[in-house]
């Protein structure tokens, strides 16, 4: 990603959390294209400490360069939103699409027994519980991803 801000010494990077951004100077910042086609603009050296900016609460932290580079390995907040989105997105297709295929059979079928027509409406009852059982637990998967993606960068003590 291009730096999140620039100035004459150093470049601010975001961080995969969405929270949090990195000071880099200027000395450790390339511009470069590798052989794997990769454009790199910056090093994060483990040895040196890196000043780490909360976006919420403007607070800054002095950080190991292990602690960023660790930070800056983790997926991408956005883009697990984005896939999650997705996902949702084509499960709720999946429900109208069968909710549709219902109707049309109930349709083509109108002199349906009672009996017959109570199990489709127990087996619709249990596809639709079944979906939302689905859905709590991505949620719920969603919200401890983005829980542990939310954890701030701890400051490094120098000793």
């Amino acid at each position: 990603m291009p730096p999140f801000k620039q100035h004459e010494n150093w470049s601010m990077y975001e961080m995969p959390d969405g929270i949090h951004t990195v000071i880099i100077p200027k000395s450790d910042q390339f511009q470069m294209t590798t052989a794997g086609g990769i454009f790199c603009r910056a090093a994060i050296y483990t040895e040196k400490m890196y000043q780490v900016v909360n976006m919420k609460n403007g607070a800054m932290e002095l950080s190991s360069g292990q602690e960023v580079a660790e930070a800056m390995k983790k997926p991408d907040i956005r883009m697990e939103n984005e896939r999650l989105k997705n996902l949702a997105h084509n499960l709720n297709m999946e429900i109208d699409r069968t909710e549709r295929k219902e109707q049309t059979i109930r349709k083509n079928q109108p002199d349906q027994s009672v009996e017959s027509s109570q199990k489709n409406q127990n087996q619709k009852n249990q596809n639709q519980k079944n979906l939302k059982q689905k859905n709590l637990k991505q949620k719920s998967q969603t919200k401890n991803l983005i829980e542990n993606h939310a954890r701030p960068v701890k400051p490094h003590s120098r000793t």
